[in-house]
């Protein structure tokens, strides 16, 4: 509809152009443009054609005089146009003009005409502009409904939402666009309106220019398909509004239910609450409020549960897989709420029954224990007399041992009954366990009072076995300590000590003995007393007597040991007095000889001659001396003579050594002084003949003086310079040594004017003999320089060719690397021989010319270059081959990484674990084991990367690709055997859960079982007694099938399961199948006997009916009008009726 708007657009526009030619043709017909031969458009042909159809109707006269009277000054211009310049169109056509343009009447009209035209064409341009606007709207709703469509449909294809502020806002957003489609709709409606108003105005006014109708055909039928659009998406999405409402009240269903299904769950779990402490229940009163809720429990949880499931059947198709999912987790839970609950029951009406049973228990266990307590106190109130020896005590100590050790197994099993009891505190009533509570208390009463006896009688046993033990131990002590202090003081020796100090400490040692004894009758003595006398206490008669023998004997032994004591401090004290006088003699002379020797150690001073004469009058004033000491010393050999035979032999000994020593000391005082006497006149002699040799001397080191000035000159770099200067050197120091040989024969060395000399030739000698050092270390510098040089250059030569043999070799990378670090090693090691060689020749250039200087410095730097460029290569090649080596290393670390992981994971994927009969266990193990898979894909892909980025195995090392052989067969072995795993894992949880459903199937039959045979205990209802055995017949006449459920259809679940099982699940999984078969077997059993006994009850309900219709009719026999008696004749007939109905009272019996 657009294409044509603009087509009749474009059209109206080309109509305008040609009437404004028109026009412009009109009032200028002499314009030059018209001359030109141009292309006249289509329309302006039809609109000339026209003008002209018009110009040949006007009349020719009319026109003739208008032409005559009042144009003649225009006749004038038309005239003036020249012929030769206008084809014969234009002549014809000025011809024409010329006629019009004689009539002004005409030309008004036309002016008038064009003025219309244009403002219908200002008009019609303005509705174009409107029509598009309005198209354009058009569209974009179009385009609105269609992704508007695009998003209902989806909204029809997505499933309901399981969460209710998911559905609400889907909802809400539903609404939004229904209002928003009424929105559009009205909106449609109002353009609608105003488009065919415009359209009739068009028609109208335009009706020359374009096929009106068309147009108007186009535009409607394009309004019309928007409005069924609308309508469609308004159809569309009530439908999916509707379908979402429908889907959300079967879910809101779905949600009652299961709130319904909780608020159950929760008022049985009250109901069973109230069972807890506090509830002012007893047990026989907790166990029939316990039966009825699992009786309720049994009749209205299947049912309720099996509506719940349906609902969530209902949910589950109209919701996604995601929320599918979370419903179908919400029914396990209640499965699993639903089976603990049971089980909850279960065990709460097992803990009543066990509490019961354990009140009793406890009660007959704390009598028992009271009674054992009352004996026991009864035992200790009697105890026996002891003796004084330390066994009788302990003898009571194992007595009382024992019965502790009793006591506390006693109290052990009462503290186990208090824990009992404490755990039965939930169980229990206030009152009830406030009774065992007491009953505790007064036996954990009476035994604290048994454990205080049992302490005081064990410290009783404990304090008379300790004095006992201590009497026992001090006696001993006593004895012992007066034997061996009567031994010491009877063991004299055969011989007296040497010195007056060991003398005197014998002597104090004496009178220590007899001071320990003393104390010892304070002290030890006195208190055995009275520890037997406290003993005897305790004790019978003949432990008395015995204990006091044994005190008579201790104070027998104490007399002797102080009269043995006395007799040795008399011996040791006539002894002391003569000690003291030898060794003061010994004294004198030792101390004069250490004076002596004092006085003769230093040496002799001869420094000069007034010294030594002074010194030879000291030591003849010594010599005298000496003489006196002599006698003193025969005084001291006699004493010792005197006490020689009193002594021992190592006391002999030494006082024969002291006297001995002391004259050799003597002797040698008495010969140092002579000794010291001659020497000084000696020294005084030489001391004057020594000054006539020191003037040759001197003369000689003069000489020697100046031949070191000639040689002192640089010295050249050549070898044989330093061998000449070496030489001289060595003859001068010959000719000063041969020189201070002969002045050492002078006896005399304490001159000034010797030492003087002597001093300056030895300063000689030393210079001489430095410069010689100082020559020889140049001459071996300058042959270690050449050699150093020599060596340099050959390693340079030999490791150029090296270097071309390691790279040519056949060997690893690594042994290539070692190779070049052992070349760098040597290489450092020639830089140093380099650097060792240029300090020499630093040294060597220092003290030669500029020109030795140059050429060894020369040659030097070359040798450092060749050096440093073989230095440059090795490194060179190195690093070459290091990064390769990396990049194997990284590789191989990577690898054994990879390998070691896996190596350790393959065990566990190539096994098959043991499993828990629990499927939730199972699928955590199946958990563990996707895990498990994803962290070893994992590390397969890492190899896989790995290798595939090993372009070439050359080069490599074996271990790397051993690595990789061996990681190529890891992936192509690991994914089977996971794959295997998680296989068995799947198996092994569908069989639990088959195994688990089968079960439940049973245990569920068990329980309704259990509550059917529950009803017949409480009594029996003889109004419906004919409806419970039908039921009981059809409920247990499936015995075949519930037999196959348990030894076939069980049994063949566990055995797939029995496999993938541990020896203690095992026996578990045994134990269940057989407890299931033996339930069974005596559910069925007492079913036979509960339908035996409703047969016959329901046989004597029968007889007792039949019975009560007997009476019943003879009651209604003997039923007669009682009617007035007025006279002997009525009551006569009266008593005829009873009889009559009396008699039938008997037939009846």
């Amino acid at each position: 509809m657009q294409n044509k708007l603009n087509f009749e657009k474009s059209r109206l526009a080309t109509a305008v152009q040609a009437c404004e030619a028109a026009t412009a043709s009109i009032s200028r017909p002499s314009s030059p443009l018209e001359t030109a031969m141009q292309v006249i458009p289509e329309r302006e042909l039809m609109v000339r054609s026209e003008l002209e159809d018009l110009l040949d109707q006007i009349p020719n006269k009319r026109t003739q005089n208008s032409t005559t009277d009042a144009n003649f000054d225009d006749d004038v211009e038309l005239n003036a146009v020249t012929d030769y310049l206008l084809d014969a169109v234009a002549n014809e056509r000025l011809k024409k003009l010329k006629n019009v343009h004689a009539n002004r009447e005409l030309v008004q009209k036309l002016c008038t005409l064009k003025t219309k035209v244009q403002s219908h064409l200002s008009g019609l341009i303005a509705s174009v502009g409107e029509l598009e606007q309005q198209q354009k709207q058009r569209a974009e709703l179009a385009d609105w409904i269609s992704k508007q469509q695009v998003i209902v449909s989806d909204w029809m294809m997505r499933p309901c939402k399981l969460r209710p502020e998911a559905a609400k806002q889907e909802l809400m957003a539903m609404d939004d666009l229904l209002n928003a489609v009424g929105d559009k709709r009205s909106q449609l409606m109002l353009d609608l309106t105003g488009s065919r108003m415009f359209l009739d105005a068009f028609k109208l006014n335009y009706i020359f220019v374009c096929n009106s109708s068309l147009f108007l055909i186009l535009v409607a039928d394009d309004e019309n398909d928007l409005i069924g659009k609308i309508d469609k998406l308004e159809t569309q999405l009530m439908d999916a509004i509707a379908k979402k409402k429908a889907g959300q009240n079967i879910i809101d269903n779905y949600r009652q239910s299961a709130q319904d299904m909780n608020n159950w769950f929760d008022s049985l779990i009250k109901r069973m609450d109230v069972l807890d402490k506090g509830s002012s229940l007893n047990c026989a009163q907790k166990m029939s409020a316990i039966t009825d809720v699992k009786k309720e429990y049994d009749e209205q949880g299947p049912q309720k549960l099996q509506d719940l499931k349906s609902k969530a059947a209902q949910v589950a198709e109209i919701i996604s897989n995601l929320d599918g999912q979370q419903v179908k987790e919400q029914m396990k839970s209640y499965d699993r709420r639903y089976l603990d609950l049971g089980k909850r029951i279960d065990r709460k009406a097992q803990l009543l029954d066990v509490t019961n049973k354990s009140v009793e228990a406890i009660k007959a266990e704390t009598d028992q224990l009271q009674n054992w307590v009352k004996e026991t106190l009864k035992t200790l109130q009697t105890p026996a007399l002891l003796g004084y020896e330390p066994k009788s005590g302990e003898a009571r100590q194992q007595t009382i041992k024992s019965i502790m050790k009793e006591a506390e197994s006693k109290q052990s099993l009462t503290d186990a009954l208090e824990k009992r009891i404490a755990n039965m505190q939930s169980e229990l009533e206030p009152a009830e366990y406030a009774q065992l509570g007491s009953a505790l208390r007064n036996l954990n009463t009476e035994q604290k009072n048994l454990s205080a006896t049992l302490k005081i009688e064990m410290e009783k046993a404990l304090e008379a076995t300790r004095l006992r033990k201590v009497l026992e131990n001090d006696l001993e002590k006593a004895r012992n300590w007066l034997k061996a202090k009567i031994s010491k003081v009877r063991q004299l020796p055969g011989y007296h000590p040497l010195t007056a100090l060991e003398v005197e400490n014998k002597l104090q040692e004496n009178k220590r003995f007899d001071d320990e004894a003393k104390q010892f009758n304070d002290t030890v003595l006195s208190d055995l007393q009275r520890q037997a006398i406290n003993i005897m206490k305790d004790c019978p008669e003949t432990e008395r007597a015995s204990l006091q023998r044994i005190l008579d004997e201790i104070e027998a032994d104490y007399k002797i040991l102080k009269d043995e004591c006395g007799n040795r401090a008399k011996t040791l004290g006539d002894l002391l007095q003569g000690r003291k006088a030898f060794e003061k003699s010994m004294k004198q002379m030792t101390d004069w000889l250490n004076e002596m020797e004092t006085a003769t150690e230093g040496d002799l001073r001869t420094s000069n001659l007034p010294v030594l004469e002074e010194q030879l009058a000291h030591y003849h004033k010594l010599l005298k001396k000496a003489e006196n000491m002599d006698d003193l010393l025969n005084d001291i050999n006699e004493q010792g003579k005197g006490v020689s035979p009193s002594l021992s032999n190592p006391d002999k000994l030494k006082l024969n050594d002291d006297i001995k020593s002391m004259k050799d000391r003597f002797g040698k005082v008495k010969q140092t002084l002579n000794n010291r006497v001659s020497t000084l006149g000696d020294h005084i002699k030489k001391y004057k003949d020594a000054k006539s040799k020191l003037a040759e001397f001197m003369e000689f080191l003069n000489r020697i003086q100046q031949r070191l000035r000639d040689l002192n000159k640089p010295i050249g770099a050549k070898i044989e310079d330093v061998q000449e200067l070496l030489r001289a050197y060595e003859g001068i120091l010959k000719e000063l040594k041969d020189s201070k040989h002969n002045m050492g024969d002078m006896e005399v060395d304490d001159l000034p004017e010797l030492q003087s000399i002597l001093a300056q030739q030895d300063d000689m000698i030393k210079l001489i003999e430095d410069q010689l050092a100082h020559l020889r270390q140049l001459l071996l510098l300058r042959e270690q320089f050449i050699a150093l040089i020599n060596e340099i250059i050959a390693f340079i030569m030999k490791y150029t060719d090296v270097l071309v043999d390691i790279e040519n070799a056949p060997d690893s990378l690594e042994e290539k690397i070692n190779k070049y670090d052992d070349v760098i090693v040597k290489i450092q090691e020639c830089e140093g021989l380099l650097a060792s060689a240029n300090d020499k020749g630093q040294k060597i250039a220092s003290e030669g010319t500029a020109a030795d200087k140059n050429s060894i410095t020369e040659q030097l730097q070359s040798l450092k270059n060749q050096l440093g460029n073989l230095r440059k290569a090795v490194e060179q090649q190195r690093q070459k081959h290091q990064i390769q080596l990396e990049h194997h290393k990284k590789m191989a670390t990577e690898l054994m990484e990879i390998l070691d992981w896996l190596h350790n994971t393959e065990g566990v994927i190539k096994s098959r674990p043991l499993l828990d009969r629990d499927p939730d266990s199972v699928e955590h193990e199946l958990q563990k084991h996707h895990k498990l898979c994803s962290e070893t894909q994992e590390y397969l892909d890492k190899f896989n990367k790995i290798n595939g980025s090993v372009k070439s195995e050359i080069g490599m090392p074996g271990s790397l690709l051993e690595m990789l052989s061996e990681g190529r067969s890891l992936v192509s072995s690991l994914p089977p055997e996971m794959a295997e795993r998680e296989k068995y894992m799947i198996n092994n949880r569908d069989s639990r859960l088959a195994y688990m459903k089968l079960v439940a199937e049973f245990n569920a039959w068990l329980h309704e079982a259990e509550d059917r045979l529950q009803c017949g205990q409480h009594g029996i209802d003889y109004e419906h007694l004919m409806r419970d055995l039908e039921e009981h017949k059809l409920f247990f006449g499936n015995e075949a099938l519930m037999r196959s459920l348990v030894h076939k259809q069980i049994q063949e679940a566990a055995d797939k399961i029995w496999p993938s099982l541990n020896n203690y699940e095992q026996t578990e999984l045994s134990g269940e199948l057989a407890q299931f078969q033996t339930k069974l077997t005596n559910v069925l059993a007492r079913a036979k006997t509960q339908q035996a006994d409703l047969e016959r009850e329901q046989e004597r309900f029968r007889e007792y009916q039949q019975s009560m219709e007997r009476v019943k009719t003879t009651i209604e026999c003997t039923k007669f009008p009682d009617e007035p008696v007025n006279n002997l004749a009525g009551l006569h007939f009266n008593i005829q009726k009873l009889t009559h109905a009396m008699g039938n009272v008997m037939v009846s019996k």
